[in-house]
């Protein structure tokens, strides 16, 4: 029941925060490639 619960929160973190991590990772990499 743990495990399930924790895969939820994982998935539900994922969903919040990847296009927040994508935009990040984007504006890194015009950093890095300028």
């Amino acid at each position: 029941m743990i495990t399930l619960m924790s895969a939820v929160l994982v998935a539900a973190l994922l969903a919040l925060a990847g296009p927040a991590l994508e935009a990040m990772f984007n504006q890194a990499m015009d950093k890095v490639g300028n």
